[in-house]
């Protein structure tokens, strides 16, 4: 009666041991593909190479655009607050010290201001991420 309920108790153990079997990815796993015939395991490894190659360039395009964007807000706010300085000069030079010294400190705490606040910003996303990795 022990042999009988070792064995079963065995036999249970093996059948849990080959349910429990999965992958994840693009392709199936190796033993799967194989089973398919020549030209559908080409048909299937040529498709995640295409998606693979099209998500890479997606990606490279999004990653180009926003260098793009960021270099051209760079450029606008320098513009602006020369600008902004130059005519804080010119009216320090024509006796409107107030309004003078306003624009030119003002336009230098604004710029000093976005700077922290976007830094403050880029180690808060850096955090989400970070901690949203961990959860995956």
């Amino acid at each position: 009666m022990v042999k009988a309920l070792t064995a079963r108790s065995s036999q249970e153990k093996e059948r849990a041991r080959l349910v429990a079997r999965g992958f994840s990815g693009p392709l199936p796993h190796p033993s799967i593909l194989q089973q398919y015939d020549l030209a559908t395991r080409k048909v299937i490894v040529d498709m995640a190479y295409k998606q693979s190659v099209h998500r890479q360039f997606l990606e490279k395009s999004v990653v180009t655009s926003n260098i793009a964007n960021e270099q051209t807000g760079m450029w606008i706010s320098a513009c602006i607050t020369i600008f902004m300085i130059g005519g804080g000069i010119y009216l320090l030079m024509h006796d409107k010290d107030g309004v003078g010294f306003t624009l030119i400190f003002g336009m230098s705490l604004f710029q000093a201001g976005n700077y922290i606040y976007n830094k403050y910003q880029e180690k808060q996303v850096g955090k989400t991420r970070k901690y949203s990795k961990v959860k995956n």
